[in-house]
């Protein structure tokens, strides 16, 4: 019961937000320094592709996430629109 308890603390005191911001910082800090550089605009765009990209890929490693997103920036630019 004690790990009950434990766990429903943390869940009533832990913003939703606040475990999905660090997985975000950890990918971010995955991105390669050339990329993060040359893109740091258009990964920090809390509105843009990036950012959607980052959501839909929340259930994975933060490490693969960045990888998967500069691949994928690589091969089908910033602009690209996703299809919800």
């Amino acid at each position: 019961m004690k790990e009950l308890t434990v766990s429903l603390d943390r869940w009533l005191t832990t913003h939703p937000d606040e475990d999905y911001d660090n997985w975000c910082d950890e990918a971010i800090e995955a991105f390669s320094d050339d990329f993060f550089n040359r893109n740091e605009d258009w990964i920090m765009d809390e509105e843009g592709l990036c950012s959607e990209w980052l959501n839909k890929l929340h259930s994975t490693n933060p490490n693969l996430a960045a990888k998967i997103i500069e691949r994928a920036y690589r091969r089908y630019g910033k602009d690209t629109k996703t299809k919800g």
